[in-house]
């Protein structure tokens, strides 16, 4: 059993062997932290990189958002005020054409009503004993009649 075991054991070239090995192991293990210390700095700053340039790309991307927003905006605001422009010219253009419409009716009624004047002038002459008081009010309300007309054709 003794030579079982001192075959299980390894010879001395096979201990320094593994000596050796295990020494580089702890080398490479040694290295390894080293690399990974690194790996992880660089890691830390890469992040920090990558946020900031996200960062950048997300402000970049809003001030474009908030730019076409504005010029929409702005360009509304442009048609808005054209159509508004637009409905006061039609409004005005109707108002006047209004206007001018009562005047032609309001013109037209006191035309009819000079003429009734004149019609009840002739029916009522013979009644009237003056003939000058009659001249002189029927003078006075055409007067009036036409001053009246002037003020609307104008």
């Amino acid at each position: 059993m003794s030579n079982e075991n001192d075959q299980l054991l390894p010879d001395e070239s096979d201990a320094q062997t593994l000596n050796k090995m295990a020494a580089q192991i702890k080398s490479m293990d040694s290295r390894l932290e080293v690399v990974e210390t690194k790996v992880d700095a660089q890691s830390k700053q890469t992040n920090a990189n990558l946020l900031n340039a996200f960062a950048e790309i997300l402000k970049d991307a809003l001030a474009q958002q908030k730019a076409e927003f504005d010029e929409a905006l702005a360009q509304q605001k442009a048609e808005f005020a054209e159509a508004l422009a637009q409905q006061k010219t039609e409004f005005a253009e109707m108002l006047k054409t209004e206007v001018n419409n009562l005047r032609l009716e309001m013109l037209q009624e006191f035309q009819q009503v000079k003429r009734e004047i004149k019609s009840i002038e002739r029916s009522f002459h013979p009644i009237f004993k003056n003939m000058g008081d009659e001249a002189m009010r029927t003078d006075e309300i055409e007067d009036r009649v036409e001053k009246l007309e002037k003020k609307l054709a104008s």
